[in-house]
């Protein structure tokens, strides 16, 4: 550069000029004098956003304003050097899958309460992580403040805090209080700031649900509102409930407050509306809406206070315990305050119903009746059906289809299986429709042998037996009604054979006797008897 020439900066001499004057020409190995060095960095720190200085790679490159020669990249750099932006891109697109962020709420609080900054992470903490929340008071609104709002001062306003915020590993949940000291001045809302510090990206980021309000040297900022309780010509309106729990068909009441009483008559909207979400319904839909409550006047009976009452339904049906919440809505003439909303429980007083109880029963059918043990008996074939339908019943009938378990099981009926096929017996979901009864058929196979009787059994299984995991709620078993039973009678003959030890005796002689011998076409079993009549012909 020639001594003289002007800096690329209009109106201003560079670093590199006032070397050059001076007859030190520096070369890119040299380490400027102490005096340039220093005037380097005032140079730089005089730099303005509009400077115009321009970096020219094909003769030098310019960095505070002094010149350097451009250096060659080594073999191999330049290749890595264009890898690079998409690794960082990468590498902060794979950080930002893991970090959590944090969701700092900050609230509106009237003059003499305490308020609460609640901090969360979007999810548990994977390691510690230490931030600072600090209040800071602001000492000018201009520009700065929401419209509107005066600037809140500590200790007058606010109790000052700065506390370190430790996230141990698995928590997600911080809070900070402070208290607000009342007094008896008319003033505007008032704000103060909460600062959180020392948030490293690497930890955690700032929720998009809760964007700081600024960003101050020692980090994000959202503003506290203070709301003044003096000023009749515009109260602060509060919510609180009244009796909770109340009982279905009782009034839930809420008490709709203005600080102070406010100069004349004030009407507020309130919204009211119920929880619905288990099925209940305790509240008539006409009074889920905007309510208006008066608020009656300084010097006026209740004064400041009004009552909100909305009637609840009492009914006969079983529901889940249900909530009322009315919520003060803003409006002409008042601020709303904190509490802004409140919530009566409804207590449904139908109690709790009895279980369902499961039954099995065998119809009466025509030409069939019973035997002395209390079975249904069927002829294994002939003009009878090869099957019984067993009546499964649900009492009260469910609202829905209901599963529910049952076993099968038979015993006699000859060699195996026997007639009922085994893939037919064990324990069997059944769903039982709305209706409340369903016929469950059990079918048997004619043997065509002489074999013994059938007994079919269905019996009601408890929905805790290890053997039923089909169920989808729970029921009880009738103690009277529980099974039922069918006997299936085989219609197979047993041959009968009749042999005799003598074939002819003499008259008169009594010591001359004969033995009978009756044979059987199978063994009995334990419980079975065959009668077989006879009679002697002479």
């Amino acid at each position: 550069m020639q001594a003289g020439r002007r800096s690329p900066v209009a109106g201003r001499r560079s670093l590199n000029s006032r070397a050059c004057v001076e007859g030190r020409r520096l070369s890119p190995s040299a380490s400027p004098p102490e005096s340039s060095a220093s005037a380097a960095r005032r140079f730089d720190t005089r730099r303005s956003a509009s400077s115009t200085d321009r970096f020219d790679s094909s003769t030098a490159r310019t960095f505070a304003g002094i010149r350097h020669a451009p250096r060659r990249p080594q073999p191999g750099l330049l290749p890595a050097l264009l890898f690079l932006p998409l690794l960082m891109v990468l590498a902060t697109e794979a950080a930002a899958q893991t970090v959590p962020t944090l969701k700092v709420e900050v609230p509106t609080v009237t003059e003499g309460e305490t308020g609460t900054i609640t901090l969360t992470l979007s999810q548990a903490a994977s390691q510690a992580i230490e931030i600072t929340a600090t209040s800071v008071s602001i000492s000018s609104c201009a520009g700065l403040c929401p419209q509107g709002t005066a600037t809140a001062n500590s200790p007058s306003d606010f109790s000052h805090f700065s506390a370190t915020i430790t996230f141990a590993t698995g928590e997600t949940t911080k809070t900070v209080s402070f208290t607000t000291p009342d007094d008896s001045n008319m003033e505007q809302t008032e704000v103060f700031s909460v600062v959180v510090g020392s948030l490293a990206p690497t930890e955690a980021t700032i929720d998009s649900n809760t964007p700081a309000d600024g960003t101050s040297f020692a980090g994000p900022f959202w503003f506290v509102r203070i709301q003044d309780n003096d000023n009749p010509a515009n109260p602060n309106v509060t919510i609180t409930p009244g009796t909770s729990p109340v009982t279905e068909g009782t009034n839930a009441t809420f008490t709709v407050t203005a600080t102070p009483a406010p100069s004349a008559a004030t009407s507020v909207s309130v919204v009211v509306s119920e929880e619905t979400g288990g099925g209940q319904d305790f509240v008539a839909s006409a009074q889920e809406t905007t309510h208006t409550v008066s608020i009656p006047a300084s010097g006026s009976p209740s004064a400041g206070t009004a009552t909100l009452s909305i009637p609840t339904v009492g009914d006969n049906t079983q529901e889940p315990h249900g909530a009322v919440t009315a919520v003060v809505q803003t409006g002409t003439g008042y601020t709303v305050g904190n509490p802004a909303s409140a919530t009566v429980t409804v207590t449904d007083d139908d109690g709790t119903p009895a279980l369902p109880q499961l039954s099995i029963a065998l119809p009466s059918v025509e030409g069939l009746s019973r035997n002395t043990a209390g079975q249904l008996v069927f002829v294994e074939t002939g003009t009878d059906s090869t099957s019984v339908g067993f009546d499964v019943t649900l009492t009260p009938a469910p609202s829905a289809d209901f599963t529910a378990c049952i076993r099968v099981t038979e015993t006699g009926g000859g060699a195996a299986p026997g007639r009922v096929a085994a893939g037919d017996e064990g324990v069997k979901a059944v769903t039982v429709p709305s209706t409340g009864s369903l016929v469950y058929t059990v079918t048997w196979t004619d043997t065509a042998a002489d074999d013994r009787d059938s007994v079919v059994t269905v019996e009601a299984v408890a929905p805790e037996a290890p053997e039923c995991s089909a169920t989808n709620g729970s029921y009880t078993v009738s103690s009277t009604e529980g099974s039922d039973t069918a006997r299936i009678v085989d219609d197979d003959p047993t041959t009968v054979q009749l042999t005799s030890s003598d074939t002819s005796m003499a008259e008169g002689d009594a010591s001359n006797t004969a033995v009978l011998t009756f044979t059987l076409g199978r063994q009995l079993y334990a419980d079975e008897a065959v009668v077989v009549p006879f009679s002697l012909v002479q």
